[in-house]
């Protein structure tokens, strides 16, 4: 289980679902329970709720300010999956906890939600870090570029790579493909493969001068191979794999220079120096901090 799920227009990562599960498993079964002996809890609970978004948010945004700071109205576009989730966790634990001591009579029903909320935390936190283990790696297989000739994939490996699955009439592709050029060209260690789903050559070309984007490495994938290798048929979506050829991430949904950012970071760094790691983060804050 890797990555983010699609919600629509957003793209939430899993350990974010989690932690929704977290949330309406816990406080379901206090307010259900509190409610009996007269006791209101919606208001508290919700107020944790917001907090620790808020929280997550505010968090990421810092971590990758010089990202925002050149779009400013990115910081509200939650669309983008932008979110430290142990920064979130923590803050909604907090004001949990705080309220509890605050209001007596709410006490042992706050805590009984943070109890479970946690269990179910750890649980689901195991079930990640042990399903992320099992990755599969770059496939065997060679596609045209626009010139006509044939790239192996697999000859990537020993180098991390991105894979970007896209095509000309997709509108969020089209918004993120400079997001990735910009990328491509300031981090000339990894390597980028841009890989046009279904569409032709003449289309493809035609496009990538419309936009004045002189992407190498663009490849034609016209029977959509790796998307019926990965089950992932949405578009745009973007595949990142180490340096050994093993995928690492899968990202559904457009990206944003600060998403793309944190990924990178990812590929870039080994994930006991890199704090924006997100395929191992249960296992680094999440198993650690129990």
């Amino acid at each position: 289980m890797i990555g983010t799920a699609q919600i629509g227009a957003a793209a939430l990562p899993m350990a974010m679902l989690l932690l929704i599960a977290c949330y309406a498993v816990g406080s379901w079964l206090a307010v259900l329970l509190a409610k009996k002996h007269g006791v209101q809890l919606e208001a508290p609970l919700l107020l944790s709720l917001l907090f620790g978004l808020l929280a997550a948010r505010l968090t990421f945004v810092v971590q990758f300010h010089a990202d925002y700071l050149r779009n400013p109205l990115d910081i509200i576009d939650i669309r983008d999956g932008g979110w430290n989730l142990y920064a979130g966790w923590c803050a909604a634990w907090g004001c949990t906890l705080w309220q509890a001591f605050r209001e007596r009579p709410k006490r042992r029903y706050l805590l009984m939600s943070l109890t479970v909320a946690s269990a179910i935390w750890l649980s689901g936190a195991l079930l990640l870090s042990s399903s992320a283990s099992e990755k599969p790696q770059l496939p065997v297989i060679s596609l045209p570029t626009l010139s006509g000739d044939n790239i192996a994939l697999e000859s990537s490996q020993g180098k991390p790579t991105v894979i970007n699955l896209w095509a000309a009439w997709c509108p969020p592709c089209r918004r993120e493909m400079p997001v990735l050029h910009e990328a491509q060209m300031a981090h000339p260690e990894i390597r980028f493969l841009y890989l046009n789903q279904g569409e032709s050559a003449v289309v493809v070309r035609q496009f990538l001068q419309q936009q004045q984007l002189p992407l190498p490495h663009v490849l034609l994938d016209r029977q959509q191979q790796i998307a019926e290798i990965f089950k992932q048929r949405a578009l745009p979506t973007t595949l990142f794999f180490d340096g050994q050829g093993k995928l690492t991430d899968m990202r559904l949904g457009e990206l944003s220079r600060a998403t793309l950012a944190q990924y990178l970071n990812h590929l870039s760094l080994p994930c006991k120096e890199n704090q924006s790691c997100p395929s191992h983060y249960f296992q680094r804050n999440v198993l650690s901090s129990q």
